[in-house]
């Protein structure tokens, strides 16, 4: 894709201040300005001004001054309080930003610091725990609250790089109280935090496998009730989420105002934020009504070719717990797409996508259905009882008795 220049103009500032230069493809622009700017009118003005600048090397003449005004100010006040992540900054990106735009120097180079020794003191015991008496110096209550979501970002990155790691950090929120005073910093301001803080604050605390107390819940899901316009694509996904893989439920206004938000925002999400939101959704015995679920099929249709296995098997297991059909057009995209990836799945994900068939009532064509029945008898060691037995019930409601090879293997497996 070719890459475009990117400029905005505004009144009030030099010729030197009033550029953003962006030496990205369109796709690449979604970081750093697009992902940080919450107006959606001013995400929607950026892509189509970066689309058609790089398509003809030209500025819009149709550009909405206005507009692009809103945009410098939005980027402004956000760039000066938010850090970009890592991954994005160690991208082959050249920006150049004025001086209005420059980061947080102090907080943000120790944010940084401290993300790039994670992976060179995971397993060493010392260092790690030097390293968790930096981050430990972050939470107080003067911190505001892009640092104190950083913090325990941060150490929700270190607990997965492996046991260790997590032992040590878990000694380190819990042994030591760490995240009690977090949550006790947090919440006189959490009414204060924006859309990425608050998506940040869940999405640790699923990454830890610690839940809030209720009253912390609650709390939080007030705050992301006020700011829900605010939310990204990716911020929705990730509360959504964490609220589930932590075994809460959302509130009905809670919940309310996160399908308000999505239909307005379905067309950013990509396949992963598809597949977990449903799942999430499914896993919280929440209602999906109808004009959401229509939207979210479609976006399912024009997405189709980034799901991998598991989202494919997560969102048809999904749909059949919440008792929903798919139309034509999206089993058929699903059914394509299952094929292709067959070959890959896991013992839990054959289960999933048969047991998630029956649930909405669709049959496997005999192409599809044999190379599944492939796949079972390749993966016959690693299914559970429990798996075994919803198999049958599946294929049973759906009419499709195994052929006598997948049949004889079921058999040996159930012994």
């Amino acid at each position: 894709m070719a890459s475009c220049g990117f400029v905005f103009q505004a009144s009030g500032f030099s010729a030197a201040k009033a550029q953003t230069t962006a030496a990205v493809s369109t796709k690449q622009f979604a970081a750093p300005l697009y992902r940080h700017t919450k107006s959606a009118r001013c995400r929607s003005i950026c892509h189509n001004h970066a689309v058609f600048v790089s398509m003809t090397g030209t500025a819009d003449p149709g550009d909405d001054s206005s507009a692009i005004a809103e945009v410098n100010n939005v980027v402004n006040s956000e760039m000066s309080s938010t850090q970009l992540p890592s991954s994005e900054a160690s991208k082959s990106v050249s920006l150049k930003y004025p001086e209005s735009l420059v980061l947080n120097p102090g907080f943000s180079k120790l944010a940084f610091d401290l993300r790039k020794q994670i992976k060179k003191v995971a397993d060493k015991e010392e260092k790690l725990k030097e390293w968790m008496e930096k981050v430990r110096a972050l939470i107080h209550e003067e911190a505001d609250l892009i640092q104190l979501c950083s913090a325990m970002y941060l150490v929700a990155v270190m607990a997965r790089q492996n046991k260790f790691a997590y032992k040590i950090c878990m000694e380190e929120l819990k042994d030591r109280q760490l995240y009690v005073t977090w949550w006790n910093c947090i919440t006189p301001k959490i009414m204060e935090a924006d859309d990425f803080a608050l998506s940040n604050m869940m999405y640790s605390c699923a990454s830890l496998k610690i839940s809030p107390s209720a009253e912390q819940f609650d709390s939080w899901q007030t705050a992301f009730v006020a700011k829900s316009k605010l939310f990204s694509e990716q911020g929705l996904s990730n509360s959504i989420w964490a609220v589930a893989r932590l075994g809460l439920r959302m509130s009905d206004s809670c919940y309310h105002a996160w399908t308000a938000r999505f239909r307005l925002l379905a067309g950013y999400f990509n396949a992963q934020a598809l597949a977990n939101s449903m799942w999430a959704i499914s896993t919280m015995g929440l209602k999906v009504e109808p004009a959401v679920f229509e939207t979210w099929q479609k976006c399912f249709v024009r997405h189709a070719r980034e799901f991998n296995t598991q989202h494919l098997c997560n969102f048809i297991f999904a749909v059949g717990n919440m008792n929903l059909k798919l139309n034509d057009e999206c089993f058929a995209t699903w059914i394509a797409r299952l094929k292709i990836r067959l070959p890959k799945a896991y013992s839990i994900d054959l289960v999933h996508c048969i047991w998630g068939a029956a649930m909405v009532g669709r049959k496997f064509d005999d192409f599809t259905f044999d190379a599944w029945q492939r796949a079972f008898v390749s993966r016959l060691h690693f299914f559970r009882p429990e798996d075994l037995t919803k198999i049958i019930m599946a294929l049973a409601k759906l009419g499709q008795p195994l052929d006598a090879d997948a049949f004889n293997a079921w058999q040996r497996a159930f012994r």
